[in-house]
C-alpha cells in the first residue's frame, strides 16, 4: 500500500494529505495512514483543482497549528449505481452534502472541517474530517 510505505518513510510527524477520485475504493489502511483525504465531489471530475486548493488550505492551517484534522471513516454496505453527479440518484446525495459544506463554511457546524460522500458501485463511504 502506497500510503503505508509513505508513512514508513516520513514518520508520524509529517502530515499526509490525499486527494482522491470520486470513485475511490478507500480502505481502512488508507484512512489510517493519511491525515486527511479530500475527495472530488463531481463526476465528471470538474472540481479536481478545487479539492487540491482545499487540501492545501487545510494543510497550511495544520502547519500553522490552527487545526488538527481527524478522520472518521465508515464503509456502508449499500449499492449505488454510477451516474454523473448532475443526475439522479447521485445529485440528491451531492445536493445534501453541498448544504452541509456550506454550513461548515458559514461556521454553522463548527466541529466539521469538511464532509464528503463518495458514491461507488459497490458501497457508499463516508469521510468526516474534524477540527481539533
Amino acid at each position: 500500500l502506497l500510503l503505508e510505505k509513505l508513512r514508513e518513510v516520513v514518520g508520524k510527524d509529517i502530515p499526509i494529505f490525499v486527494t482522491l477520485d470520486l470513485h475511490a475504493n478507500i480502505s481502512d489502511k488508507m484512512a489510517e495512514y493519511a491525515n486527511a483525504m479530500f475527495v472530488f465531489d463531481c463526476y465528471p471530475h470538474t472540481d479536481t483543482y478545487d479539492r487540491g486548493l482545499e487540501a492545501a488550505a487545510v494543510l497550511y492551517k495544520k502547519l500553522c497549528g490552527e487545526v488538527e484534522p481527524r478522520q472518521a471513516y465508515k464503509k456502508i454496505p449499500i449499492m449505488c449505481p454510477t451516474s454523473p453527479t448532475a443526475n439522479y440518484p447521485a445529485k440528491v446525495v451531492l445536493d445534501k452534502v453541498i448544504i452541509l459544506i456550506i454550513q461548515v463554511k458559514n461556521n454553522k457546524l463548527n466541529h466539521l472541517l469538511s464532509q464528503y460522500i463518495i458514491i461507488m458501485i459497490i458501497s457508499l463511504q463516508l469521510i468526516k474530517i474534524y477540527k481539533n
